[in-house]
């Protein structure tokens, strides 16, 4: 935690979350958004998938392949963001389920050489740090409880609104930082 808390302080991180069509290995990116640690937002984009959106995932983040028919390709995205988080230190509420997702979308056009692996300067899973804060052991898995962002701000009284949309699970998820660290934090952040 103390790692991560240096982390914080240094003011150099960027919170990135997507919306997809589904789970890895097929679940492409459709909807990216990014906010830096001041709260500043660089990305807040939909993104036109190669296959269709499944009705299941509509369901649970309402992007509808309507709401993508004109979106741009990823590698259009992708170019931007890779520039926009080199050398920044990269936080996202659950890492590995994102950065799969990326790395299977990024597959999908592999032929393009404009793509690369994201060049950031760290990367923290905020899913993981919160389960460490509030220390629920789960002795089946042998470490601490991973809990829902929802459920993590709902426990550190954070109001929470607008869940399953990238850019309202970035704020949700700088808005727990800041509460977790209140009184690590300067007023003026």
């Amino acid at each position: 935690m103390n790692d991560f808390k240096a982390m914080i302080l240094r003011w150099n991180w960027v919170i990135l979350d997507t919306e997809t069509t589904g789970f890895p290995p097929q679940g492409e990116v459709i909807q990216l958004a990014t906010l830096d640690s001041h709260g500043h937002c660089e990305f807040d984009v939909l993104i036109k998938p190669q296959d269709r959106i499944p009705p299941d995932a509509t369901r649970i983040h309402g992007i509808t392949n309507e709401m993508v028919a004109d979106a741009p390709a990823f590698p259009n995205v992708h170019i931007a963001l890779y520039q926009y988080l080199k050398g920044k230190d990269l936080i996202v509420y659950n890492l590995d389920f994102d950065l799969t997702v990326l790395a299977n979308t990024m597959q999908r056009y592999a032929n393009n050489p404009m793509l690369k692996v994201l060049d950031v300067e760290s990367a923290h899973c905020a899913m993981r740090w919160y389960a460490d804060v509030r220390g629920d052991w789960d002795d089946y898995h042998g470490n601490n409880r991973w809990h829902k962002l929802a459920v993590a701000c709902a426990q550190q009284g954070v109001n929470v609104k607008d869940t399953h949309s990238a850019l309202g699970d970035c704020k949700l998820t700088r808005a727990l930082i800041m509460k977790v660290f209140e009184e690590d934090i300067p007023p003026e952040h």
